[in-house]
């Protein structure tokens, strides 16, 4: 969604407390999933688009060595650009659509500018006087500003809080659909744009699959761009991380690195120690007998039940219940670096906090 540098300094501004993760992931939810034209969520769309205005009305040509540092210029400032939500699209006036003439346009709340300032900066500032309600503009103010907005914070959070609640917790709409064969990522970000853009919550109230799979029909074109794009976001992982009791030493989300970036890779490198605890778990596995009795595994069964430590680690205790599979046994650490249920095996889509009393 944002590029490296913009990217990072939301990473730097999540990090400074647990208000600031959970304001970033909220924010960064709504701002994708309400955007008024998610088709430019991914920065190399907009970026592309920039650079493609630029080139066409400067008549450039891009094999000559002496445009080169031009160039450098222009993919710097299409970056800051893009990076305060901009990109360029033909404007709907005819008289203006024949001159050639594009108009700087918002992804996420469709502002539009006749013209942008050279310095991503002020063309931030000009994003915040122009459209101040937009909630993308409000996340890159707070991130360069340090300071969380607290009603926004509290309005995003309480969204967010209701929609995993009522559609991934309490209901079976999300199992029931993608038993058709939907992917479950389209499902959820359906759902969500569906929600977040109505503001009343009427997607959850007394909705049946068939509601749901109309809605999907609806945006279906958008959803296969967004799968097949760098800017998909696992919103059901992103929720569960939002809305799940947290701690100033749980700091360590990577949805939040992935969402500012929209890279969501799922997974992340086990540490030195857990790749040994990992190494020798596997080796007494494979010089255990191959024919274990009913009683043994009765017996090993019956421990791990009522014992409180990862069944990974060995070493810290539980603190996650894994989804679909509803299995306790993964701390935070091991929980991060798994893709699957060390029981059962069944993949690992998202993951509730628990506590043992």
């Amino acid at each position: 969604m944002f590029s490296g540098s913009s990217a990072a300094k939301l990473d730097r501004f999540s990090r400074q407390s647990a208000e600031a993760m959970v304001y970033c992931l909220c924010c960064l939810i709504f701002v994708a999933t309400a955007a008024r034209h998610p088709e430019f969520l991914a920065s190399q769309t907009r970026i592309r688009s920039l650079l493609l205005d630029e080139s066409r009305n400067c008549g450039r040509d891009h094999n000559n060595n002496s445009n080169k540092d031009s160039e450098n210029r222009d993919q710097t400032q299409a970056a800051g650009w893009s990076d305060a939500g901009f990109y360029f699209q033909a404007a709907d006036d005819e008289d203006v659509r024949n001159k050639g003439k594009l108009l700087a346009t918002c992804f996420h709340c469709g502002l539009r500018c006749q013209q942008l300032p050279d310095a991503a900066a002020d063309a931030l500032r000009l994003h915040l006087s122009s459209s101040p309600a937009c909630q993308l503009a409000r996340l890159l103010q707070a991130a360069d500003s340090g300071a969380v907005p607290v009603e926004d914070a509290a309005k995003l959070r309480r969204a967010c809080a209701k929609l995993f609640k009522d559609f991934f917790v309490r209901s079976e709409l999300l199992g029931h659909v993608t038993s058709y064969g939907f992917d479950r990522r389209q499902v959820a970000f359906a759902v969500c744009r569906e929600f977040m853009r109505s503001r009343d919550g009427r997607v959850l109230s007394g909705s049946r699959p068939g509601d749901i799979i109309q809605l999907l029909h609806q945006s279906e074109a958008t959803l296969d761009a967004l799968l097949h794009s760098d800017a998909v976001i696992d919103i059901e992982l992103a929720l569960t991380e939002a809305c799940q009791p947290r701690d100033e030493q749980q700091l360590e989300t990577p949805m939040l690195s992935a969402a500012a970036a929209a890279l969501p890779a799922r997974s992340q490198a086990p540490s030195p120690l857990q790749q040994q605890q990992q190494q020798q778990q596997l080796q007494e596995q494979n010089n255990s007998p191959a024919t274990d009795s009913c009683s043994s595994k009765a017996a090993s069964s019956a421990e791990v039940a009522s014992s409180d430590q990862c069944v990974s680690c060995q070493s810290a205790r539980r603190s996650h219940v894994t989804l679909p599979c509803a299995h306790f046994l993964l701390c935070t650490g091991c929980l991060s670096h798994r893709a699957s249920c060390p029981k059962c095996g069944a993949g690992i889509l998202a993951s509730l906090r628990a506590f043992i009393a």
